[in-house]
């Protein structure tokens, strides 16, 4: 047998696992030198179509990049689609990349809340962040939006500093109560006082909560004088307040 029909049965071979092994995994081809450009280039183009848009992302598929056990996270960048960050979520190994996309924006309306100038404040990420990481004041920051951005913002860094995300957050989008993991500052049992402002004077009483809560949000408290349970703000770890006239209710 000649050394030219062994190589090119050996070639033929080599072609043959290699298309094997990309049709396990599409979209997911991860060589002994790390991530293919053409692997990356699939990933972006259908998290995109998933979104409706169609892409041409700017990857030379020779390129490689380093490898990534977690899922890529993929953020847009600059308030839309056409440029990406995408960002490895491994623990340890979080290196990003920014891709140029070419993507059609059209559809980007009810995917990218694009900030604007109209007298509303509200904290929104300067960079891409991922889940787990803890929030520094240099993550943050307090910009003017639309009226039409919806509850659960914040206006206070003091408020998001050092707290944990719970979800991805895309750079210029505003953080809200659910992208963060819970921070209780009251838990259910804990004794309460539950306060009320009347005539400019307040009264309190003592209670019991009936939910975990956090810092400005509605819990169910118990009044243990008359044992009637009431919907109330948390204020801190040791009081709440009521809306006026509920108190004796």
């Amino acid at each position: 047998m000649s050394n030219n029909f062994l190589n090119r049965l050996l070639f033929s071979g080599c072609l043959l696992v290699t298309s094997f092994s990309m049709s396990l995994n599409p979209g997911k081809v991860f060589g002994l030198d790390g991530l293919s450009g053409e692997a990356l280039k699939v990933q972006i183009t259908k998290y995109l179509a998933n979104k409706g848009m169609e892409s041409y992302p700017a990857i030379n598929i020779n390129k490689k990049f380093p490898t990534c056990e977690s899922p890529l996270a993929i953020f847009p960048m600059f308030q839309g689609w056409s440029t990406v960050e995408v960002v490895c979520t491994e623990y340890g190994n979080n290196w990003k990349v920014l891709i140029r996309t070419r993507a059609h924006t059209g559809n980007l309306k009810n995917n990218s809340p694009t900030v604007q100038k109209v007298g509303n404040l509200a904290i929104i990420a300067t960079k891409s962040l991922t889940k787990g990481h803890l929030i520094t004041e240099e993550d943050i920051q307090l910009v003017e939006v639309k009226k039409s951005i919806g509850t659960g913002t914040f206006r206070k860094k003091i408020d998001l500093i050092g707290r944990k995300l719970k979800n991805n957050v895309s750079v210029g989008f505003a953080l809200r109560s659910r992208h963060l993991e819970p921070n209780w500052v009251i838990l259910t049992g804990d004794k309460i006082e539950i306060v009320q402002t009347r005539n400019l004077f307040n009264v309190s009483v003592v209670g019991v909560a009936l939910q975990n809560g956090q810092e400005g949000e509605k819990i169910k408290v118990r009044n243990m004088s008359s044992k009637k349970i009431l919907v109330a703000r948390v204020i801190n770890e040791k009081k709440v307040s009521i809306n006026a006239n509920s108190l004796n209710n």
